[in-house]
């Protein structure tokens, strides 16, 4: 894929327009479906963190999307961005759950290695972390449901 097309694309669109904005990191997603080429993302932090709500999943999940197939740097990659428990992790439900969505597009159809991990980012969603937003623990465990079914998709025992 071209990265000046989508540095031409990042440069007309308006800061505000967040629909544009998610378009633009929904086609880098797309253009580098699982190629582990994240140039874009890295090279406009700063563009990339003025995204808002489920702006902000989208992004993370993203990577997901990018990351696709790549077993062995997955877990290590969305660390930042995943849920910490009582500590409340990123701060934002929509990034933690883009993570956990992420690692489930990263393992899908290969949940062996991820599948514990996220039923027990499931169980320990359940804590006191309201304070964040008051739907903070249902977005986070829904987002970890969904990351179980890409794993488990295929596996007939499931």
């Amino acid at each position: 894929s071209d990265l000046l097309i989508l540095k031409t694309i990042k440069q007309s669109v308006e800061m505000r327009n967040s629909v544009c904005h998610s378009a633009t990191i929904y086609a880098n997603a797309i253009m580098h479906a699982g190629t582990t080429v994240d140039t874009f993302l890295r090279e406009n932090l700063d563009w990339l963190s003025r995204a808002t709500n489920w702006a902000k999943f989208s992004a993370t999940a993203g990577l997901g999307v990018i990351h696709r197939g790549h077993l062995q740097q997955g877990r290590s990659l969305m660390a930042p961005y995943l849920p910490q428990g009582a500590a409340g992790g990123s701060g934002s439900p929509y990034s933690e759950g883009g993570a956990l969505y992420a690692l489930g597009l990263i393992h899908a159809n290969h949940g062996e290695g991820i599948k514990q991990f996220l039923r027990d980012s499931l169980r320990s969603t359940n804590v006191e972390v309201i304070t964040l937003r008051e739907f903070y623990v249902d977005d986070v465990r829904r987002t970890a449901v969904l990351a179980l079914g890409f794993v488990l998709y295929s596996e007939p025992e499931q």
